[in-house]
């Protein structure tokens, strides 16, 4: 019983890693992106150019910060399973 609790609480855990690694990856493809358009913003002095960069920057800033279906869904199955386990060694 104690190796079908440990691997509830191994699965849990993996699961909840699955959002922040996520959110992880999706802010470095953004500070890349930043760095980017931040080069680019000091070779070209034309305005029109600089306010699409400001504009894509922002556009890319909020996307990477959304909350997708996949997150809540892999919060809740890992959470239900280490509190099921946490639960089933209390009480078993």
């Amino acid at each position: 019983m104690a190796t079908v609790l440990d691997i509830l609480t191994f699965l849990g855990i993996a699961i909840l890693s699955v959002p922040t690694l996520s959110l992880n990856k999706r802010k470095k493809k953004l500070q890349q992106a930043s760095d980017i358009l931040e080069r680019a913003t000091k070779r070209n002095t034309d305005d029109a150019f600089n306010q699409l960069i400001e504009e894509v920057q922002e556009a890319r800033g909020a996307l990477a910060g959304q909350w997708r279906r996949v997150d809540e869904i892999c919060l809740f199955v890992g959470y239900f399973l280490l509190l099921g386990s946490s639960l089933l060694r209390v009480f078993v």
